[in-house]
């Protein structure tokens, strides 16, 4: 019996390291999928601004809320996770060679071969992640507000607000013309 032993114990000790690392590449370790996602990340932005627990609670509420909805629409417009990461990366290396605004959005569209319902999915999906942002920005005080964090208040300003944020010298140089 010593025998089968030793050679069992072997045999475990070497499939233990090959199971934790093929669950490692199976999965992304840590990492949530579906509805909680979206709570554990937005919440994960808002770490600085100290929510409160019924805070979280209505901001995981919201997100699962959006996530059903961002889920019927893709899977209309048949947007798969691998069209999704494919024009996450295609954005990635957009971004790092300097684009910005529409420019981006047309060119990683075209690149990622979406067609015009994925695109118009895509859009509408956009819509729906800004306004639960400024549906979570609007639960918080007027001090978490100011803790908020500039990456997630993107997007948020309408048209009215960023053309007051505009330097003053661009108007001047219309007037003097």
């Amino acid at each position: 019996m010593s025998k089968l032993v030793l050679p069992a114990c072997l045999l475990a000790l070497t499939l233990i390291p090959c199971l934790a690392v093929g669950q490692e590449e199976d999965g992304k370790k840590g990492k949530k999928k579906g509805p909680a996602a979206g709570a554990a990340q937005i919440l994960n932005q808002l770490k600085e601004v100290g929510l409160t627990d019924e805070q979280e609670a209505k901001v995981k509420e919201l997100s699962k809320e959006s996530n059903a909805k961002t889920a019927a629409i893709r899977e209309k417009a048949g947007i798969t996770p691998e069209i999704i990461k494919k024009r996450t990366d295609i954005q990635k290396k957009v971004r790092e060679s300097g684009k910005k605004g529409a420019d981006v959005a047309d060119i990683v569209n075209r690149e990622a071969g979406l067609n015009e319902t994925q695109i118009k999915a895509m859009k509408e999906i956009n819509g729906i992640r800004l306004a639960l942002r400024k549906s979570v920005v609007g639960l918080l005080t007027k001090e978490q507000k100011e803790k908020l964090p500039k990456e997630f208040s993107r997007g948020m300003r309408g048209k009215a607000d960023q053309a007051k944020a505009k330097p003053e010298g661009k108007k001047k140089k219309k007037e003097e013309n």
